[in-house]
């Protein structure tokens, strides 16, 4: 009895593991924080953006899973398709939080109306259908020989390197905000000791593990544009997004009590100073 070659065994794992990491995820995350469809409120956001990564989650598993049965070349392409699609549509929301996070970090930015800011961001979610344009060609190159749109030149050249450009500049400035974010809440809580403190460790652990899995989502696309045969850098995209949206879901609340609860003089001049010299209303402070 034969099996698949080794080579091709490890990618297909490897994507099963992820897959299954990103269900898990974005379950537990729906089932404690609930559905929204509400893309101008921040917490609503984070929700939406956890059921497209489960919804990805879904469509990788499955990709994984037909991958090698050459009879099903359709579930390939319809599954490999949602989860770029979900892939693309986490980015959009990551750039979304962190233009609201801008906006409320600096100065020059304080006399925005914030919904105005809100619903300007809306065109960026038209964006995902301009950057699957190389698919679409994929899926046109291939449907004649009845072969999964993976394996076309538009996929493995065109579309890698331009999700590559959207992914590294979408994390780069993400994660220019969270160390904004966190040095504000460091400096306000810095005394403290006890439940702060803990919280603070939990935190930092978390937004650690985004930035672990963002570095092995470049290493992998690197490996994949050099022509090494690792298929989940896609749903490893996933997993870095569904990580950020239960860091916010997970501490977003919390961040915010901490700010609001200082009242002290001292507190206030901290975030002042962190913020840029301008007092801030610290209710309409954004930590997602």
């Amino acid at each position: 009895m034969s099996g698949l070659p080794v080579a091709n065994v490890i990618p297909l794992e490897g994507g099963a593991l992820v897959s299954g990491i990103v269900l898990t995820l974005t379950m537990t995350a729906l089932y404690e924080h609930g559905l929204s469809f509400d893309i101008f409120n921040d917490k609503g956001r984070q929700k939406l953006v956890t059921l497209i990564c489960m919804i990805g989650g879904v469509a990788g598993a499955t990709f994984y899973g037909f991958n090698q049965t050459k009879m099903s070349f359709m579930v390939t392409n319809i599954s490999v398709f949602l989860l770029f699609l979900c892939g693309q549509y986490g980015l959009v929301i990551i750039n979304h939080n962190t233009v609201i996070r801008l906006v409320n970090s600096f100065p020059v930015f304080s006399k925005l109306n914030m919904k105005t800011v809100q619903r300007l961001c809306a065109p960026l979610y038209l964006l995902p259908w301009v950057a699957l344009i190389p698919i679409y060609f994929a899926f046109l190159d291939t449907y004649d020989k009845k072969v999964p749109l993976t394996v076309s030149r538009w996929n493995t050249e065109v579309s890698k390197m331009v999700f590559m450009v959207l992914i590294f500049s979408t994390e780069v400035f993400a994660t220019f905000t969270d160390i904004l974010l966190l040095k504000t809440v460091t400096q306000i809580t810095g005394h403290h000791s006890g439940k702060a403190a803990r919280k603070n460790t939990d935190m930092f652990a978390t937004y650690g593990t985004v930035w672990f899995f963002m570095i092995c989502d470049f290493g992998l696309k690197l490996l994949v544009m050099n022509g090494y045969p690792f298929l989940f850098d896609g749903i490893t995209t996933v997993t870095v997004v569904a990580l950020r949206a239960r860091a916010n879901l997970y501490y977003g609340v919390m961040l915010k009590k901490v700010i609001e609860s200082s009242k002290t003089e001292s507190t206030s001049d901290f975030v002042q100073s962190t913020i840029g010299g301008t007092p801030m209303k610290m209710q309409s402070m954004s930590v997602f």
